[in-house]
């Protein structure tokens, strides 16, 4: 059993720090478009006013 190796073979994709940006950019604006439509079905108006805007600016 001395002589037995052990491989471990893994699959590793490079990230880098634009992709890690890009994801939680998406997360931020999937959270930002689900706060708006609450905001939407509580009639609370201004409040989605500023969500939209928000969502906008990351858009962009």
């Amino acid at each position: 059993m001395s002589n037995v190796r052990y491989t471990y073979y893994t699959q590793s994709v490079p990230e880098t720090k634009s992709t890690d940006d890009e994801l939680t950019r998406k997360r931020r604006l999937n959270v930002l478009r689900r706060e708006l439509d609450k905001a939407v079905s509580e009639e609370q108006f201004e409040r989605a006013a500023e969500i939209r805007d928000r969502i906008k600016e990351l858009e962009s």
